[in-house]
């Protein structure tokens, strides 16, 4: 969600490079902290940006902003899972060195769990990150 100031109840915004598309609109009410308690509303809204290629149906391009932003998402979850494997392959390795049972049982668990990641539900907006 992106705060959002001012909105003109446009779901789509043209320019000539991008096009902005909000989904999922809500009114926030917002107490500035003064004394006086003046609240603003503003807007909450899932925004997301994608190229200019000509084409104006609403729709379509949430569709495939959608598809993109879950595509990078995706991406970026498993970049830092991949980080973590690599960190966890060497805790696997020490606690094989140790010859602790519990700790290389512990270890190996983690290093799955890492691995199961990208089959958790809500796979990469909503990750379960396992601690070791």
């Amino acid at each position: 969600m992106k705060h959002i100031t001012k909105f003109d109840n446009e779901k789509m915004v043209v320019t000539e490079k991008t096009i902005t598309l909000y989904d999922n609109i809500i009114e926030v009410l917002v107490d500035s902290g003064m004394e006086a308690h003046v609240e603003s509303i503003q807007y909450e809204a899932d925004m997301y940006v994608v190229k200019n290629k000509g084409i104006t149906d609403f729709e379509t391009l949430l569709a495939q902003a959608k598809e993109t932003y879950i595509s990078e998402l995706a991406t970026d979850v498993r970049k830092r899972r991949n980080t973590l494997l690599d960190k966890a392959d060497i805790i696997v390795n020490k606690a094989d060195d140790s010859g602790n049972t519990e700790m290389i049982a512990k270890a190996r668990a983690y290093r799955q769990s890492l691995r199961d990641i990208p089959e958790q539900d809500g796979f990469p907006e909503n990750v379960v990150w396992p601690v070791l």
